[in-house]
């Protein structure tokens, strides 16, 4: 797949000792073999306006010029104040680097729009730096949370939230506590109603009551709200599992009369064995040993699921988004 090279070769030509190169000048340096592939793979990155290339067939990143004064990107809030945006549009100079007060309350993972202007005397921060251009947060386009989980306290006759986690540090104001029977040190999932701006706390309803901080099945709930973690399979995602357990000895007649089968290495005859324990959820890898006249063969057995799921159905679309399992203390998603 060319685009195998795009991020060695974003990495190399943003290093601050670049400059513009053909493509195989590029290709002896990141050491790639097969020009031809290589070359491929630029001429996709330029097609997608991710790599420049001039007259001359030398390639660079585009500069935040020539996306003008604005820019959108992602803000990622240090604990000290400043920030750094990452450009949805690739540019050489990389994350641009937003000093403290010009983040307009934006919370890290918020969509962004920032105006930048040059700064050539700023200083190294960590191990990125820029001397070109600094930016100020504008207007934030879209917030990455909507909700919070925290525990609930009480000064004077106000009812807060202290956030978890450290997206949001200061208390949040919830006007609905009373009607909610929520009582202090009660851990709650709040949704935001006004962000924090200004001198302003944020403001939000509890949506839910998860009971007394610090226990830990409440701690876990907490964990699952927080990162808004997939709850239970749905009805077709279960039916589709039930009839792929019931067709399968079907499918195994089919794989012999297709010829399917035989494309496969039949090592039923074998002694395998699990090494998943025996609480999983589910046993899919195992290993198998055997005596050579040399040594010894180790076999790592992979269970092939993803043969039984077909693409656009329940199951592959809700192992889309999950993604991966979630392992939780006495718990697993």
């Amino acid at each position: 797949m060319p685009l195998r090279y795009k991020a060695r070769l974003i990495q190399h030509m943003r290093h601050e000792d670049y400059t513009p190169s053909t493509v195989a000048s590029l290709a002896e340096v990141l050491r790639i073999d097969d020009l031809d592939d290589f070359a491929a793979a630029i001429d996709e990155l330029k097609s997608r306006g991710i790599v420049s290339v001039d007259d001359k067939g030398k390639v660079s990143l585009p500069s935040v010029v020539k996306f003008g004064r604005e820019i959108v990107g992602t803000i990622k809030v240090t604990s000290r104040g400043f920030a750094f945006v990452t450009p949805r549009e690739t540019v050489k100079e990389g994350d641009i680097f937003i000093p403290p007060g010009s983040t307009m309350d934006a919370m890290t993972g918020d969509e962004v729009v920032i105006e930048v202007r040059r700064d050539r005397k700023r200083e190294r921060h960590g191990s990125f730096q820029s001397e070109q251009f600094v930016g100020e947060v504008v207007e934030i386009l879209k917030r990455k949370r909507a909700a919070f989980t925290g525990t609930v306290f009480k000064q004077g006759s106000l009812w807060l939230v202290a956030p978890d986690g450290k997206l949001l540090t200061d208390p949040i104001v919830v006007r609905d506590a009373e009607s909610k029977n929520v009582k202090e040190n009660d851990k709650v999932v709040v949704d935001i109603l006004e962000y924090p701006e200004g001198g302003a706390l944020a403001e939000g309803v509890i949506s839910k009551v998860l009971g007394e901080a610090g226990q830990p099945d409440v701690e876990t709930q907490a964990v699952i709200a927080a990162y808004d973690l997939p709850g239970e399979f749905d009805d077709d995602c279960l039916d589709q599992a039930r009839e792929i357990t019931q067709r399968f000895d079907e499918e195994l007649d089919r794989w012999k009369e297709t010829g399917e089968l035989e494309q496969r290495a039949d090592i039923t005859g074998e002694y395998i064995l699990t090494i998943d324990p025996p609480d999983a959820k589910d046993y899919d890898d195992a290993i198998s040993v055997r005596r050579l006249d040399d040594g010894w063969e180790l076999g790592v057995h992979i269970a092939d699921v993803g043969h039984f799921i077909d693409p656009g159905t329940p199951l592959d679309v809700e192992a889309i988004r999950r993604g991966n399992s979630v392992y939780l203390p006495r718990l697993v998603i």
